[in-house]
């Protein structure tokens, strides 16, 4: 990315931040097609704005930027590791978002034949890779769940995605705590992060122990912000949740004292005043909006 596009982006933000009262916004750059180098300028455009900015996935990028603070998709390193790397008000965000209503319904097969013909699509997909391994664990069919979680996890790795890798090793390590590939790889992993204590309770621990925490790597335990989505139509998002999925998650929020100051955040498909509305009254804290954002008209959404 040249340096125009990078000029041409920060000044896109501040006409956005601009339209706003001071400390509304909070600019998430989300750019999951780039590397982190060419993420990096990005995030110090927008900071140039004056308001907060947080990096989707790439809390590297974030620390180095200095940033305000990163969101964490499903798939993607967990909040209790992130909180670990991170210094103190470094704010957590959590994506979540429905797997297809065949999951929610118990109907696992049905969307596991659907992922499986996705990677025979395409075979070099990650994501999709990950959610077999996800629903093969769902299934109890942990054998082909290992197949999944060691292929995406040799990926992220080789590819020097290393808190994705963490993360995928962690599920593995879940299913089988002796796993011969998973092991010292998420060893060398916690090193190459600083991580060395947990880099030797992997390697210490005895056979038959259980090396990671309990905790699901879906818990949202730390964070500060969790958003949901999509809540209206988004290409290539799925199926949207609609408002419902707020009020679920709202109740959700408000049932767990732990979580009761974690900021509740629509996304997807809030393109106009009316859909933001929709969101605050079904119980959201705030809704995250990009198209409009190009132009400046972002007003009507504080």
């Amino acid at each position: 990315m040249g340096d125009g596009s990078v000029v041409a982006f920060g000044a896109a933000i501040a006409r956005g931040v601009a339209a706003l009262p001071p400390g509304a916004a909070l600019v998430l750059v989300r750019e999951a097609d780039l590397d982190g180098g060419q993420v990096l300028p990005l995030v110090h455009a927008a900071m140039a704005s004056g308001a907060a900015v947080m990096v989707s996935d790439r809390l590297d990028v974030a620390l180095a930027a200095g940033a305000a603070g990163v969101v964490l998709p499903a798939d993607g390193l967990a909040v209790t590791d992130a909180r670990k790397l991170a210094p103190a008000g470094f704010l957590i965000g959590a994506t979540r978002r429905a797997l297809p209503d065949a999951v929610d319904t118990g109907r696992i097969g049905d969307a596991l034949n659907q992922y499986l013909q996705m990677v025979r699509d395409d075979p070099a997909d990650v994501r999709v890779w990950l959610k077999v391994g996800d629903l093969y664990a769902k299934a109890g069919a942990t054998e082909d769940a290992l197949h999944a979680y060691l292929r995406v996890g040799a990926y992220y790795r080789e590819h020097g995605f290393w808190l994705k890798a963490i993360a995928v090793y962690k599920r593995t390590l879940e299913l089988d705590a002796n796993d011969s590939e998973a092991r010292p790889a998420l060893a060398e992993l916690y090193r190459l992060v600083g991580l060395e204590s947990d880099a030797q309770r992997i390697e210490q621990a005895a056979p038959g122990d259980a090396p990671v925490p309990t905790r699901s790597p879906l818990s949202i335990h730390g964070a500060d912000l969790v958003l949901v989505g999509p809540i209206f139509d988004t290409p290539g998002d799925g199926a949207p949740l609609g408002s419902d999925a707020l009020c679920a998650a709202r109740a959700s929020l408000a049932s767990r004292p732990s979580f009761r100051r974690v900021h509740l955040v629509a996304v997807g498909g809030i393109v106009d005043a009316a859909r933001a509305a929709a969101c605050r009254a079904a119980g959201a804290d705030a809704v995250a909006v990009d198209v409009t954002a190009w132009t400046g008209d972002v007003a009507a959404f504080a």
